[in-house]
């Protein structure tokens, strides 16, 4: 009933997954004892004053300081000709952002994209650009 090739190719193969396994906590990299907690942030004590700003949304609306007020917003900026870095990164945020929707809407960051070719990006093209990935 049970072949013996079958057995010695379960045992091989549940050897290479427990030596897989012992490589990744024997050689991944550890932080230094001293490391801080996070080194990508700085949180202030108090939230910083935004100047005053006017940009355009793709739907034709303005965007005004107050409607970032209350809520988490990361700011990307690229443009849509943008050949490998804005689409990845943009990917990864719609990734989080898929992660994020089980957060009351209060806690849930919202994503801005930013053009820094206004002259080519036009709202129409922008809109259709960042509405392909969330």
């Amino acid at each position: 009933m049970f072949n013996r090739n079958a057995g010695i190719i379960l045992l091989i193969a549940l050897a290479a997954g427990l030596g897989l396994l012992a490589a990744q906590q024997v050689f991944a990299p550890k932080p230094p004892a001293n490391a801080p907690a996070t080194e990508a942030i700085t949180l202030y004590p108090q939230p910083r004053e935004l100047p005053d700003f006017n940009l355009a949304q793709s739907d034709g609306t303005r965007l005004i300081p107050g409607e970032l007020k209350g809520h988490w917003t990361l700011v990307f900026l690229g443009f849509t000709f943008c050949p490998d870095v804005c689409p990845t990164t943009l990917a990864a945020l719609a990734g989080a952002q898929n992660q994020w929707e089980a957060l009351p809407d209060s806690l849930r960051p919202r994503v801005l994209f930013i053009s820094v070719d206004p002259d080519r990006d036009s709202a129409t093209r922008l809109g259709e650009y960042v509405h392909g990935f969330h």
